[in-house]
């Protein structure tokens, strides 16, 4: 089983571009699309260093892409990148996929909204094709919208389907949602096209179907879509957010929940590549292969360096707690580590932890501040005002202190993350 992550890499230096229309040429676009695939490949480096074998590569790696606003033909301009790129990912044995966003609709009845959608599976297609990966790695979409008969919608996705390209249907594989369509509909265009269904965890708790099947017997029914060309099947996992709107992924995944998701996948006797939806992505994946997978002590040691100060802005008390566990250097105790960092991080925050916290972070700079990054500091720690959004202010300017004065072991806390 593979544990990826999607599309951004955090804690990281690895960062996207985006362009606006108003700034576009060929000239803006050829360097963010530069920047944009060193950033692709950096992030392959990452998850061969880390050992993480599957991520969603982002739809936003070129801009403007299937847009008539400029004549660039980065296909051919950057193939050799291309080439390079693919090269890693095979040799590092990643498998990849991409996920186009809501407006790639095909069961949509306005013709201009279907042909902008396979505009747009044409070039995640030709994204993969370009990085020389075969049909193992994988474009997922979902059905649509039902637009008032929903028998009629999934005739149009069906029909649709048989119409799209080689390149782009030895590619698809069809999700289910927690809105429109449930794995039952979805298996049902899978019955009438072959197109492999991916299960999704969190969807299928919102909108269930197959009422009479266990988990574990839905995971078999699923797995029998896919084919030996397709690959391992793909699932995604997450969790519901707290006090958030129904279908919000939560930041993390949490260990006993998601240890008690892999006891079911276990029990169906088929294996899947489990891509987790959650908001720290790589954290996560990471987080998921320590606890299935036995390590040194030292991988805790290393996520607590991320971790530590957003935990002491937290909650103190589980701060020593975390750091007299790790004190026997003998020991693995990942389950208890990850359930204390969860336990810190879902208490909220408080001025006085938070001034705690800002007082040894700002410790990495004072001796560079400027007199009136001093007096900053004074008035941030002076300031009563308990309000996450005075609390983000002063977060926001502790990051660019460290990004001015280059503290890499401060630029990389999790204490930023959202910024």
């Amino acid at each position: 089983m593979r544990i990826g992550y999607v599309c951004l890499t955090y804690l990281a230096p690895i960062h996207y571009k985006t362009i606006q229309a108003r700034s576009l040429t060929n000239q803006t676009l050829e360097e963010v699309i530069r920047h944009n695939l060193q950033t692709l490949e950096s992030q392959m480096l990452y998850n061969l260093e880390q050992g993480i074998t599957f991520q969603r590569i982002s739809s936003d790696l070129i801009p403007f892409s299937t847009s008539p606003i400029h004549s660039l033909d980065w296909k051919t301009q950057f193939v050799e990148e291309f080439k390079r790129i693919g090269r890693t990912i095979k040799e590092a044995n990643i498998r990849v996929s991409m996920h186009p966003g809501q407006y790639s609709v095909l069961n949509s009845p306005m013709e201009h909204v279907v042909t902008n959608a396979i505009l747009d599976l044409e070039y995640h297609a030709d994204v993969l094709d370009l990085l020389g990966l075969d049909e193992t790695h994988k474009i997922i979409i979902h059905v649509g919208g039902v637009y008032n008969d929903k028998q009629e919608a999934i005739n149009r996705f069906v029909k649709q389907y048989h119409e799209l390209s080689l390149a782009i249907r030895r590619r698809l594989i069809l999700e289910h949602d927690d809105v429109h369509y449930t794995l039952e509909d979805v298996m049902e265009i899978h019955q009438a096209t072959g197109v492999p269904v991916v299960f999704d965890n969190l969807h299928h708790q919102i909108k269930p179907s197959y009422d009479s099947k266990s988990i574990p017997s839905i995971l078999q029914m699923v797995h029998s879509t896919w084919k030996q060309i397709d690959g391992l099947p793909k699932m995604h996992y997450s969790e519901q957010a707290a006090n958030k709107r129904v279908g919000s992924h939560s930041r993390m995944i949490h260990v006993d929940s998601f240890l008690s998701f892999v006891e079911l996948i276990q029990t169906s006797g088929v294996d899947f590549d489990l891509m987790l939806e959650v908001k720290d992505k790589n954290l996560s994946a990471l987080k998921a292969q320590y606890v299935l997978h036995p390590h040194l002590i030292d991988v805790l040691e290393k996520q607590w360096a991320h971790f530590k100060y957003e935990v002491l802005a937290h909650h103190p008390s589980i701060y020593q707690r975390i750091r007299v566990l790790l004190q026997d250097k003998n020991t693995y105790p990942v389950k208890e580590f990850y359930r204390l960092l969860e336990e810190a991080l879902e208490t909220s925050i408080s001025k006085p932890h938070f001034n705690n916290a800002l007082s040894h972070m700002f410790g990495y700079v004072k001796e560079d501040a400027s007199t009136l990054e001093k007096s900053k500091y004074e008035d941030y720690i002076s300031n009563t005002d308990p309000s996450i959004q005075s609390i983000e202010k002063a977060i926001q300017w502790m990051y660019r202190l460290a990004l001015k004065y280059e503290v890499k072991y401060l630029i990389e806390s999790s204490i930023f993350l959202g910024l």
